[in-house]
Order: structure tokens, then C-alpha cells, then sequence
């Protein structure tokens, strides 16, 4: 059984420090669902991304799985183990690293995923249908069933030639460098250059 695709952006920002979209997805599910909801923040400087996904069954258990596909349709990615919660992706001219965070043990696994062309015909063997191994797949998912779950990742975009900042998650906050997001009641504050700001998640 087959829910419906659909999404709704919910609310978006354009703040001092950082870019956000909030998109709700919950009813692209046949299990009746509370939130299905991702919010992108953007942060300009000096240039990464904190994702939150808050997943919420209404009155059910379920184990939910967080993905996230990296390209390597040219066979020259690589990605490390760093620590439970820390991977290193790196690409000839540039490196990404993934931190991913839970109000919930997760388990994760690195798995063979596929990467389709710009235009998908969605026919077996098309031009732009990916193979497999085309993208790198990385995994996250609560190992007992609950009825949420809430996902904090930091992708941090760097070229060689520059060092990515340290990122740490405890009570309730993430540390990027300097850089501080407290998140609390559905709401994300960043404190940043001695100043804050407030954004709306849910």
C-alpha cells in the first residue's frame, strides 16, 4: 500500500545568518502520520547545511530511516568512518563531511545506492536511469520501533585547500566552529558573531 506524493512547503527565511525551508510531507504516507518535516538551514558563512527532520507517527511505532545519496557516477568518491556519528566524503576537487545526530539510538550502515540522470524516464535501461553503485548510500534508522524521531545532520562543503570546523551535539545544541544552534519547542536559534536569531521549525 501506496501513500500519495505529495509536499508542502510550510514556511521559509531569508535571516541574517542563514536561508530557511521548512517542507511537510506527512501525508505522502498511508500510515496516518503527524510530521514528516524537513527544514533546510542555510548557513551563508562560511557556507554549510543543518538539516532537521522530525518524524511522527500518530498513534503507531514504526523504525524509520534516514537516507542521504552521495554522487558517484564516476567511481571517484570515497567516503570514511570517522566516529559513530561523523563520515568523510571526498571527491577529486572538493570533500563534504556528514554528521548526522538523534533524540534516538540509531544504527548506520554504508550501502551501494543509485544516482539517476537529470531527467528520469522511469523506463528499465533508459539513459538516465541510474546503476547500481552510481551513488554512495548513507543510512540511518532507530533499530526498536517508536512513534518519533528526530534527525540533526550538518553538511559541511569544503575544498581541499580549506579545513571543515568541528561539529559537537549535546542538550539540545549543535556547535558548528563558533556557531551555536539551540533547538527548543520547535524552534532553532543561532547564535552567531555575539548576535542571535530565531527560526520556526514546527
Amino acid at each position: 500500500e501506496q501513500g500519495t506524493p505529495q509536499a508542502t512547503v510550510i514556511n521559509n527565511k531569508a535571516g541574517k545568518f542563514a536561508d530557511l525551508i521548512v517542507n511537510e510531507a506527512s501525508k505522502a504516507y498511508h500510515v496516518p502520520m503527524k510530521n514528516v518535516r524537513r527544514s533546510v538551514l542555510f548557513v551563508r558563512d562560511p557556507g554549510y547545511f543543518v538539516m532537521i527532520d522530525k518524524i511522527e507517527a500518530i498513534n503507531s511505532q514504526h523504525k524509520y530511516t534516514w537516507r542521504l545519496y552521495l554522487n558517484n557516477r564516476d567511481d571517484s568518491g570515497e567516503i570514511k568512518d570517522i566516529t559513530q556519528n561523523h563520515w568523510f566524503f571526498s571527491r577529486p576537487l572538493a570533500n563534504l563531511d556528514i554528521y548526522l545526530f538523534s533524540d534516538q539510538k540509531l544504527s548506520t550502515q554504508i550501502g551501494q545506492g543509485y544516482m539517476h540522470g537529470p531527467v528520469r524516464d522511469y523506463s528499465p535501461g533508459g539513459i538516465n536511469e541510474g546503476k547500481t553503485g552510481s551513488s554512495i548510500k548513507l543510512e540511518a534508522f532507530n533499530p526498536e520501533k517508536i512513534q518519533s524521531v528526530i534527525y540533526y545532520s550538518v553538511l559541511i562543503p569544503w575544498q581541499k585547500e580549506n579545513t571543515a570546523p568541528s561539529v559537537d551535539f549535546m542538550n539540545n545544541k549543535i556547535h558548528v566552529g563558533k556557531d551555536i544552534f539551540t533547538f527548543w519547542e520547535g524552534e532553532c536559534i543561532i547564535e552567531k558573531e555575539n548576535q542571535t536569531e530565531k527560526y520556526k521549525l514546527w
